[in-house]
């Protein structure tokens, strides 16, 4: 019989859009809390920073580790876009826009900016920016009372994110693995499989497409825009996620468009 012990996510992530890192999160504290028999481990090798550490503070207690030059930290939130309202007029393009109310979509692409559009913008990135450190204070309560020197959006390396509470343990996700094997644990390698759809199925020679289910099919659909690899472990049983994210930029060199913010960590 199976029986299944430890889990070890490993997380590669720069961070991106809020919403899918804090669903992502969600789901991630979800197999932590609802497994009490099961460890949750959690290794950064290179960086998780920003929605990467969002996910990988939602690790069991005494659990979330890092490589020595892992990148870790860079709480914070932040945004920008391009506003070219001022180059239309210049070209003797009127814009309009239609809304229901002043706080649906304060600033946009096509018209005016205005100061009360920035501060709407700027008020809702304070909220995000609270809830964001809410989070990381309610998943690793020793930084609980330093979190306000900590969340300015710099980075730490391994070593520095120990020595503030960042992480517990300085190691590779691949030293760990190899300590667990040491002490008698089985391991083993998994791949999530993607379902195919009915004419895949219909052509595959056994008639059946490729399945995934359970709790990892849960996970996979929770984190979205990350690619991930896993790994199982019998005797205990260890999970591990590689798990990377795109960074979106968008700049300008024109003095006449104006930056708004939408909001990412």
């Amino acid at each position: 019989k199976i029986n299944i012990t430890e889990v070890v996510i490993t997380i590669q992530s720069g961070g991106g859009l809020v919403q899918p890192y804090a669903l992502a999160a969600a789901q991630v504290a979800r197999l932590r809390d609802n497994t009490s028999n099961i460890t949750l481990t959690i290794c950064v090798d290179m960086v998780a920073a920003s929605g990467g550490y969002m996910v990988a503070c939602q690790s069991s207690p005494g659990q979330l580790f890092a490589a020595p030059f892992a990148l870790v930290g860079s709480i914070g939130v932040v945004g920008q876009t391009i506003n070219i309202h001022r180059i239309l007029e210049q070209k003797g393009v009127q814009t309009l826009t239609f809304k229901s109310h002043e706080a649906k979509a304060p600033i946009g692409m096509l018209g005016e900016v205005t100061d009360e559009g920035i501060e709407h913008v700027k008020e809702q990135f304070g909220e995000v920016f609270d809830a964001f450190k809410t989070l990381v204070s309610v998943a690793r309560p020793q930084i609980r009372d330093s979190i306000a020197q900590i969340a300015t959006g710099k980075v730490w390396l391994g070593q520095d994110a120990l020595e503030i509470g960042l992480v517990d343990r300085v190691v590779t996700s691949d030293e760990y693995l190899s300590e667990r094997i040491k002490d008698g644990f089985q391991v083993f390698r998994m791949k999530p499989y993607q379902r195919e759809g009915i004419f895949a199925r219909a052509l595959h020679p056994s008639g059946r497409g490729n399945v995934s289910c359970g709790i990892l099919d849960s996970l996979w659909i929770a984190i979205v825009q990350l690619w991930s690899r896993i790994w199982v472990v019998w005797k205990a049983e260890l999970i591990s996620i590689i798990a990377k994210a795109g960074v979106v930029l968008s700049s300008s060199s024109c003095p006449d468009i104006k930056i708004k913010a939408e909001a990412r960590i």
